[in-house]
């Protein structure tokens, strides 16, 4: 023990030597969270030698110094000024502090306390005073760190060319799959938009449930799928479809997972098994079709092949619970629990039920014929002892009423018989159905990190959005009855769409596995339509609350794939402006977060480029204008597109002046209300906004480059300013604005060479040597991009939060900038190394134990961690697409574009309109281009498709035609693009396909 201080029971802080030796140990307020304190020199600490060390705490920042120079902090760690008791004891070389550490014999000389926190340079000149023998060992300790970065930043360049150089990186690839220690993290969310779900792991576990909407991270016995297996003549085996043991129904040796969003397919390995046995787990998600995306429900099919030479008989066995009243009071709370087995329309359903009370039921039910249930049985081993004997099931077929604290457990059991080399499926669908239910805070909310003080109200809502669409689980089992076909066959062609693309199999599973966080708890959506977004999950409610638009800003998959989910959410985000045009960054408060309120902005066009006509536009612009004339005036009152007032931010503090990064979303925000302005008619507001952007764009070019990359320009007042930083989203308006096919803010020029000192300061292949604070979301051994790096000057004090974190919202963000900039393999490395952090393996070694963070664990492809699990900003990566496909779109004014920038000579990718989706391909040869638009579904209103011409010589020609039948189109040439313009608007239904040819 080195040094404490606290009372005794609260600890302010604490700092130790670990038994080893190979570090330090520092402790706050927040127990749960020890970091190591790693010496700049990477040698363990010795025995008998002095050390000068220095800890400096600011606002979540924590830095400590060893001999002069800055140590590397692994674990995260939290501040120590502002938590803990007001009056505190100070223990030196021991401590009073009850946190389990011993003492030990500690030599301390000289103790000094300083009311600010020191930089580097300043504990230099402390060190440089205290003669020779300091001076001696401050310039040793200086060249021994120098040397030790040395080697590493080479081992990292060498380890970040190999990946530039793997073919693998642009490669197609294949299908995924998990095994070994790569099936420990994972959880695969199933379940409606909204609706509540289950979790299943590595195991084919349906571990967690949350299907009443729950947070708490419920499991429920009894509730499981099993095969039972007998070749003709032969002696039945009898397996439970998981890697682990229901009571007597043994496990499965082993499996391999494949998981494609929305789709999980376990493959199991059992040679005791005459037969290949796989299971899919799914529900159903459908571009377009918000409804069919929200079900609550789950299917399972399991789908056996006879591999032996005579025919085989197959039971599958689905075991569930009847789960009403697992969510109420803490542990659960059942009884009055009733199953009855009923036969409809060639369906065998469980009706599980709640006897006297009507406010929740469950279904499950199969379609194949010759099934049998059982509505009650009394233990694992009874059922096993049945299902061993002949595969059929012969219980009641109403159970009992369950006492108090009790439940009760039914089965359904599918026979099929299979010929040599035959394969046969079962499906098993399971719906729930909970009327109450309470979402959000509930009531007003205390301030949220780095928020201040100001004004909250209740955010909350009561039931479920889908009791207006279903009476209960029998009816949404009735409705899956007719349409389970249908559902899974439009599910499937989404995701064969998706995945028929030339892109890289990894990247398609990184942008489709972020689909996760609509079905988590991270969503809500009540009784009366309205749709809430927490940031992500924390372990027993919701984190940050209130639609936050400083995150969800940043979230586009969801507004691509469910254009209407996209409205709705602005709708509701205007709903909440205030009459001055405020327009809160969450719905919980009425402050202003300048990104947040520019990203809506940018979200609003957004949503008016991805709906079919002008009319939702036409109902919200008298918001839009007012939002963004109140902005105008109180960021930049001097009205000259350089921000000047102080501006809250994601980053959970404020700062002053103007960035290039809020900065530039400013500027982009400016150009799409103009363009907003254009469509309502509104010429004064959209010249307007175009001045203010012309001068902006002027002002922010001159003061803000630094010749290497963009920065911030305090204001008069320092805040928690990043200065000189390198910010991750230092050209945030520029990824904006290429989405939305706004013209760029900054010269192309300056954008890459931002990007590529991004990628030189900011990406890591690894982290040895570097602190992640004051949260740690994966283990040193991984890469990512840190958030700022302060390549020029030291870190400032105060800083700005979370400038040493890595959080793939915002990492996704910068790569995908990248590839907008010509840097496409640099991007696609960026983003190859987060999906290398959540690649199934359980990741624990210095992962930050906090709940506001990723629980001491990460590693799960399904929902990356920020702040809480299943975070919202995540949902950025499908920018990525958009990007590498080169897409543009304006649905009201029916224009579809594609440039692709990853194998252009034959390229196929998915894309999403207003209200359909399909799939876009073209090949290159010499000077000709051949380009085809396949309508998987819905339709698309056209009147210009614009394709980037990639040719030394223009066109000369260009034919566009539908079903073999010529489309009357002009084409012409602007900025390397062909615009081919048809004479009359054309109406591209589902099914089919309009081919484009040019040529010069």
């Amino acid at each position: 023990m080195i040094i404490a201080q606290g009372t005794g029971k609260q600890a302010l802080y604490v700092i130790g030597i670990k038994n080893d030796r190979s570090a330090l140990l520092y402790q706050n307020t927040n127990g749960m969270v020890v970091t190591e304190i790693h010496l700049p020199t990477d040698q363990p600490i010795e025995i008998g030698r002095w050390y000068h060390f220095a800890l400096t705490s600011y606002d979540l920042d924590v830095r400590a110094y060893v001999d002069g120079y800055e140590c590397s902090l692994v674990g995260g760690a939290y501040e120590y000024t502002r938590r803990g008791p007001k009056k505190t004891t100070m223990t030196l070389g021991a401590t009073a502090v009850e946190n389990g550490w011993g003492s030990t014999h500690i030599s301390l000389d000289e103790v000094a306390c300083f009311a600010r926190g020191l930089t580097q340079a300043e504990i230099q000149e402390h060190i440089n005073a205290a003669g020779p023998a300091w001076q001696k060992k401050l310039q040793e300790t200086g060249a021994q760190a120098a040397a030790v970065k040395a080697e590493r930043d080479a081992l990292r360049a060498r380890k970040a060319q190999a990946m530039l150089n793997d073919s693998g990186l642009t490669a197609h690839g294949s299908t995924t799959v998990y095994e070994g220690e790569r099936l420990e993290a994972i959880n695969f969310m199933v379940g409606g938009i909204g609706a509540g779900a289950i979790q299943f792991n590595g195991k084919a576990e349906p571990a967690i449930w949350q299907i009443a909407c729950n947070f708490n991270e419920a499991k429920m016995d009894d509730s499981f799928l099993a095969v039972r297996v007998q070749t003709a003549g032969g002696k039945a085996v009898v397996r439970a479809l998981q890697t682990e043991p229901v009571g007597p129904f043994k496990a499965m040796p082993s499996l391999k997972f494949e998981g494609e969003y929305p789709f999980a397919n376990y493959l199991f390995e059992e040679p005791a098994l005459p037969v290949e046995v796989a299971l899919e787990v799914f529900n159903p998600f459908i571009p377009m079709d918000l409804k069919d995306s929200a079900i609550p429900c789950a299917i399972y099919t399991v789908t056996a092949k006879n591999t032996s030479t005579s025919s085989v008989k197959v039971d599958v066995l689905a075991a569930q619970k009847n789960a009403l009243g697992f969510n109420e009071g803490k542990n659960g709370k059942f009884g009055s629990n009733q199953n009855e087995v009923l036969k409809e329309d060639g369906a065998t359903v469980i009706h599980m039920t709640r006897k006297g009370v009507d406010n929740s039921d469950m279904v499950l039910m199969t379609q194949t014929a010759g099934a049998t249930a059982s509505a009650e049985w009394d233990s694992v081993k009874s059922l096993y002892n049945v299902v061993a004997a002949s595969g059929a099931l012969k219980g009641p077929a109403t159970s009992e009423v369950s006492p108090a604290g009790q439940s009760v457990n039914g089965a359904l059991s599918v026979p099929v018989e299979l010929a040599p080399g035959e394969t046969k499926s079962v499906t098993v669908v399971l719906t729930w159905y909970f009327k109450a239910g309470k979402h959000g805070s509930g009531k007003a909310m205390k301030a949220l990190e780095g928020e201040g003080g100001g004004s909250s109200v209740a955010w909350s809502g009561q039931g479920q959005n889908y009791t207006n669409w279903w009476p209960s689980a029998m009816g949404v089992a009735e409705y899956m009855q007719e349409n389970l076909t249908d559902l899974t066959a439009r599910t499937r062609l989404f995701h064969d769409t998706l995945y028929a693309s030339t892109l890289p199999v990894w990247l398609l599973d990184r942008m489709s596995s972020q689909l996760a966080v609509l079905r988590s708890q991270t969503c809500w959506w009540d009784a009366n339509g309205y749709f809430g977004v927490w940031e992500g999950c924390n372990e027993t409610a919701g984190c940050c609350a209130g639609n936050c638009t400083h995150v969800w800003h940043y979230a586009q998959a969801h507004a691509r794939l469910l254009p209407e989910l996209g409205r709705l959410m602005r709708e509701q985000d205007f709903d909440r402006q205030t009459d001055d045009g405020l327009t809160p960054y969450r719905h919980t408060n009425k402050s202003g977060a300048a990104d947040g309120f520019y990203g809506t902005i940018l979200n609003t066009y957004r949503e008016y480029l991805c709906s079919p006509d002008d009319a939702w536009l036409k109902s919200k612009w008298l918001k839009v204008k007012k939002g963004m004339d109140w902005s105008i005036e109180y960021w930049n009152p001097s009205r000259d597109g350089f921000m000047e007032t102080t501006q809250h931010n994601t980053l959970d503090g404020d700062f002053s002046g103007c960035s290039s990064w809020i900065g530039s979303l400013y500027l982009s925000a400016l150009e799409a209300a103009a363009r907003m302005a254009d469509v309502v008619g509104d010429k004064t507001a959209a010249a307007e906004y175009r001045r203010i952007r012309a001068s902006g764009k002027k002002l922010q070019n001159e003061r803000l480059w630094n010749g290497e990359y963009y920065i911030q320009e305090p204001g008069d007042k320092r805040s928690q300013d990043y200065l000189d930083g390198c910010h991750i989203d230092q050209i945030l308006g520029e990824w904006w604005a290429d989405q939305v096919d706004i013209d760029r803010n900054f010269p192309r020029a300056r954008s890459r060479k931002a990007m590529e000192s991004l990628l030189q300061y900011n990406f890591l292949t690894d982290f040895h040597g570097h602190s992640l604070k004051p949260r740690q979301y994966c283990e040193v051994d991984d890469g990512g991009m840190k958030m700022i790096t302060w390549p020029k000057n030291p870190q400032p004090i105060p800083g700005m939060k979370y400038g040493d974190e890595v959080m793939t919202g915002f990492e996704y963000g910068a790569a995908v900038s990248m590839i907008q900039n010509g840097m496409v393999p640099e991007g696609l490395m960026v983003i190859k190394v987060i999906s290398d952090r959540y690649n199934g393996r359980l990741r624990t070694e210095g992962v930050s134990n906090v709940k506001n963070g990723p629980w001491g664990y990460s590693g799960n492809p399904f929902g990356d961690d920020e702040c809480g699990k299943f975070y919202g900003r995540s949902l950025s990566v499908w920018s990525a697409l958009l990007a590498l496909q080169g897409f543009v779109y304006d649905g009201p004014a029916g224009r579809i574009g594609f440039d692709p920038v990853l194998t252009p000579e034959n390229h196929r990718s998915f894309f999403t309109a207003a209200e359909g989706y399909g799939l876009y391909f073209q090949t290159l040869e010499g000077n000709k281009l051949n380009a085809s638009i396949d309508l998987k579904e819905g339709q698309l209103r056209l009147t210009e498709v614009d394709l980037g011409w990639p040719g030394s010589r223009p066109p000369a020609s260009a034919q566009v035609s539908l079903a073999g039948k010529p489309v009357a189109a002009h084409f012409s040439m602007k900025d390397g693009d062909v615009t081919l313009k048809l004479q009359k608007p054309l109406v591209l239904k589902a099914g089919q396909q309009l081919d484009l040819k040019v040529e010069s």
